[in-house]
């Protein structure tokens, strides 16, 4: 039986394409450029060095995501006029986790940053779940994201062989001058800490971190190897019908879906992650059963019944395909559990577990600690507070009072992104949770699902030209325009001739994808990809990270798009939104309108993260030209601008204590004592407040910082000061240590604070009994963080403590 032409598209249709291109162009952005919150003030301005600005900062990452989430918008908007279904399910869970990410925005500069990463990434998804149920959309997009594949594995490669070996051989050559410009020591716990990361050649990307460069790679791996599976439209024939669709062309798409998947898993080998190869290979192993359960229904429907009752494949495949992919990431949890359960090795064991081991002990830890914060939320704020969530910036500080004793490790956050979510955002990120996992279960339902005869927005013949345009002005926008972000670092003919090599792999491997990928295939790999994605975001900060989210949503959303059931097949097919989709009135652009209040509000927010880097970067001048209380002055203002903001926070504090120290050398000890006085009541009042709510847990950084800066003017205090302003100095740092219990440099900083009161203090006896009562705790702290040798103390350190407890023995 032929099948029927399809119906000519029409000017709406013919659009899809390009909304699919406008849609996933700016969600690659951030996966090829470098993207920082912050650019004058994450370090010193005054290092040399630190006004050459080679990276997107937060005014162009907030700009390009109000892009992206009008983008989105449009996306919804052209579904909706071609009359698509609105699945108001998904919708309504998207922006319910959207409205929470902008209810903690005001907070602090953090939460602004992800709420704004964060409400892009969830309107990029829900545009691919609906837009994606074009054919059409799904070519376009899925040929972008296979053509970075190729781009990743070059620049994976540059940097494991060239960038990083130079790096290393700098470091050697400045190794002292390095140290000193941090202010650590040769041999530190900080600088061997610092030195053994520099020397560890694990890839990164534009993220930063392995493991979730390791994420996006294992996902396009298995997205490829979807299409090596499923290339040819027919697979399961008879060896003469085979050989003769082999010769026809259907080696094209086994080969260019094999390279997709060798280059990508290149790229997850170079970054040494362990669980990323592991959510591979379970994608890997999803696959492998669609392709199994493709067989069955084959033979089902090929051989007779003999009389005798056998299961439905058209039924009883979709499910067990659904039920396999989140029972995959479900396996996550379950792994996780377990090895908590086993309890630490012992400190002789140290070593003799499996690879990576440590890694999901240190998981179990960071969950139990999310727990014990909601927990505690729920006894002292009550079920609101945890229905709202504790915020981005709040992890981290009650992170540092609920954390296990035996992790050494300080994090913020809970490294799974339904735990991150569900902390964070509460109702929200719970919601975000159930449409994460309801998209693979659709998107693994429908794989053996036909694509529908007449859908006019995905033509027969490839448009080569429009294609090979799109690619062209994406590879312009991706690999041209970061060269001129990153030019003032970019030096001989090897980080050019990488970028040309990169530039050539996307635009080839996307070609050669839209050309000779089925639709079938396409949607076999979006969904084998999201499997991979999703396990390994419950291991990783792919899904927290405002950069590296809207890459990780499109492809949930692509695999929640599905494809639209035949009309016989709507009644017994109810689990799919489509089945009982509006599709008449006015009710179905409520969708498109808030999605369109979300581009307002990021437009909002994107217009204060823009002032927050003007003034920022005017006062960088300023403290480089030495006019500290100007300086000080625009970072207050900028911090203000955006909320409580530990970066222009700190650089306020110090940058007032240092005009005083300059006045103090002066002479004007009057002056100095002012501006100090200044200084110490923003770092006790500022971080409290913050529009009528008050956080204790943010006091802790606070304290450590009027603490040291306390210590540092004490020399120009007047005799009878010193002792008061010594002991100030030891109260703050004892309130933070009270709300951190389990920091080491706490302990430490105690001790060297209740050292220097002997001779100044009138019972000189307690000032020392204090300082071997944090002694010992300071060795206690590092006897704990024996899981990771790394964060204990230096050997120097160590054995000044033990000096100190053994003087009172």
């Amino acid at each position: 039986m032929t099948q029927p032409e399809p119906e000519p598209a029409s000017v709406l249709q013919r659009l899809v394409p390009a909304a699919a291109v406008l849609l996933v162009l700016p969600v690659l952005v951030p996966c090829w450029f470098v993207v920082l919150p912050r650019l004058s003030f994450d370090v010193d301005p005054r290092t040399p060095g630190a006004d050459v600005v080679t990276t997107l900062g937060p005014a162009a990452f907030a700009w390009l995501a109000c892009f992206g989430v009008l983008a989105s918008a449009l996306a919804v908007a052209l579904h909706a006029a071609l009359g698509g279904a609105v699945r108001w399910g998904s919708s309504a869970l998207v922006l319910l986790g959207v409205a929470a990410a902008a209810w903690h925005a005001p907070d602090t500069f953090t939460d602004r940053w992800h709420g704004v990463g964060w409400g892009w990434a969830g309107s990029a998804g829900l545009a691919a779940a609906h837009l994606g149920q074009h054919a059409a959309a799904r070519r376009w997009a899925t040929m972008l994201l296979a053509g970075l594949a190729g781009a990743l594995a070059v620049e994976a490669v540059y940097y494991v062989f060239v960038e990083h070996p130079e790096m290393v051989r700098q470091f050697e050559r400045h190794r002292d001058e390095l140290l000193a410009a941090r202010g650590w020591e040769p041999g530190s716990s900080e600088a061997t800490l610092y030195e053994r990361r520099l020397r560890t050649d694990d890839a990164v990307g534009a993220f930063g971190l392995s493991n979730v460069l390791g994420t996006l790679a294992a996902g396009l791996s298995v997205m490829g190897l979807g299409l090596a599976a499923a290339g040819p439209r027919r697979v399961w024939v008879s060896k003469a019908e085979s050989w003769r669709l082999w010769r026809a062309g259907g080696w094209k798409p086994w080969c260019v879906g094999l390279l997709v998947f060798l280059l990508s898993f290149g790229t997850v080998w170079f970054t040494n992650s362990a669980a990323a190869l592991v959510a591979l290979l379970l994608g890997i192993g999803w696959i492998s059963c669609s392709m199994v359960v493709k067989y069955w229904k084959h033979r089902q429907s090929s051989t007779r019944h003999h009389g005798r009752k056998r299961p439905d494949a058209n039924r009883a495949g979709p499910r067990l395909l659904s039920a396999a992919a989140v029972g995959l990431v479900a396996l996550v949890f379950v792994a996780v559990f377990v090895r908590g359960a086993m309890g630490p090795p012992t400190p002789e064991h140290i070593g003799q577990g499996l690879v990576g081991e440590r890694s999901v002990l240190f998981r179990f830890h960071y969950w139990q600690a999310a727990a014990s914060m909601v927990l505690d939320a729920l006894r002292t704020d009550g079920i609101l507070a945890v229905l709202a969530g504790v915020g981005a910036e709040e992890f981290g500080s009650r992170y540092l009072i609920h954390k296990n004793p035996l992790n050494p490790e300080e994090v913020s956050n809970a490294h799974a992104a339904f735990v991150d979510y569900t902390v964070m955002l509460g109702v929200g990120g719970l919601a975000w949770s159930v449409v994460l996992l309801a998209w693979l279960w659709r998107g693994a339902t429908s794989v053996l699902r036909d694509t529908p005869a007449g859908d006019a927005t995905d033509q027969h013949s490839w448009p080569a030209r429009p294609a090979f345009y799109a690619t062209l002005l994406a590879a312009v926008v991706l690999f041209v325009g970061e060269a001129v972000v990153a030019l003032p670092e970019i030096s001989g003919l090897g980080p050019v001739a990488m970028r040309l090599m990169a530039a050539a792999f996307f635009v080839g491997i996307a070609l050669a994808w839209g050309r000779f990928a089925s639709d079938a295939a396409r949607r076999l790999g979006v969904v084998g990809g999201a499997v991979a994605v999703l396990v390994h975001g419950q291991f990783d900060m792919g899904f927290f990270q405002p950069a590296s989210a809207p890459v990780f949503w499109v492809m949930l959303g692509l695999c929640g798009a599905g494809v639209a059931p035949a009309r016989d097949e709507q009644a017994e097919d109810a689990t799919d939104a489509t089945a009982s989709d509006t599709r008449t009135g006015g009710v179905r652009w409520v969708v498109v309108a808030l999605l369109l209040v979300a581009t307002a509000w990021s437009a909002a927010s994107a217009a204060r993260l823009t002032r927050y880097q003007a003034l920022t970067g005017e006062a960088a001048d300023r403290a480089r030209a030495g006019q500290l209380l100007d300086a000080a002055t625009l970072t207050q203002r900028a911090s203000d601008t955006v909320g409580v903001d530990r970066s222009t926070f700190t650089a306020t504090v110090r940058l007032r204590h240092e005009a005083a120290l300059a006045a103090a050398q002066r002479g004007g000890r009057l002056t100095a004592f002012e501006l100090w006085g200044a200084a110490d009541w923003l770092g006790w009042h500022r971080p409290d407040h913050n529009d009528g709510r008050t956080v204790p847990e943010r006091r802790a950084w606070a304290w450590r910082l009027v603490s040291e800066l306390e210590r540092a003017e004490a020399e120009f205090a007047p005799a009878d000061e010193l002792t008061r302003r010594l002991s100030y100095a030891i109260e703050t740092r004892r309130r933070a240590a009270s709300l951190s219990p389990f920091s080491l440099s706490d302990a430490v900083s105690m001790v060297e604070a209740w050292q220097a009161m002997p001779g100044r203090a009138v019972d000189e006896g307690a000032s020392l009994e204090r300082a071997q009562q944090w002694a010992r705790k300071a060795l206690e702290l590092d006897a704990q963080r024996y899981l990771d040798p790394g964060k204990q103390l230096d050997d120097a350190t160590r054995e000044r403590m033990q000096a100190i407890v053994d003087a009172a023995e």
